[in-house]
């Protein structure tokens, strides 16, 4: 059986003000859209990728053509949506950064970088922004990373913004 279905959200027409790009996590996609609604954004258009805009960059994607396209589809949005802000958005529990769980990985990362993985996730959102603003002159780039704060039913997904050097 074939089924309708009609969304209660009215149809909003208009150039968005922001883009987002975003990891594809399902539990993260509302609190995201949250962000943007409190930086005073109300029409975001939200890019998701496995991994979010870490994926840009080419020492962390699996494969350099990865970095190159998700690169070309963050530039397309902006030049065709005239977007001057981006918001990226990485966060803790990341299946890409994954290792974490696995204490021997942890471990390594931690003797030869001499960083947690949560330094290194946030070391590499500082550096796909601050190589999105360097390719896109004019354009705000804003990285946040997300975690989860409280217990139980009051858990909730905070946003800390990451410095860009």
């Amino acid at each position: 059986m074939i089924e309708n279905f009609i969304s209660e959200i009215p149809w909003q027409d208009g150039q968005p003000d922001c883009l987002v790009v975003c990891c594809s996590d399902h539990r993260f996609e509302r609190q995201v859209r949250d962000l943007a609604l409190h930086l005073n954004f109300k029409r975001p258009h939200v890019l998701q990728v496995p991994s979010g805009a870490v994926l840009s960059l080419p020492l962390a994607a699996a494969f350099n053509f990865l970095s190159k396209a998700v690169d070309k589809i963050i530039e397309r949005v902006v030049e065709m949506k005239h977007v001057g802000d981006v918001i990226l958005v990485g966060h803790d529990d990341c299946g890409a950064y994954k290792a974490e769980r696995v204490p021997l990985v942890a471990n390594i990362v931690k003797r030869f970088t001499g960083k947690s993985l949560h330094d290194l996730q946030r070391e590499h959102l500082a550096q796909a922004a601050h190589r999105l603003h360097m390719g896109m002159r004019g354009v705000k780039v804003r990285p946040f990373f997300a975690d989860v704060v409280g217990e139980g039913e009051g858990r909730r997904v905070r946003f800390v913004e990451v410095p860009v050097k």
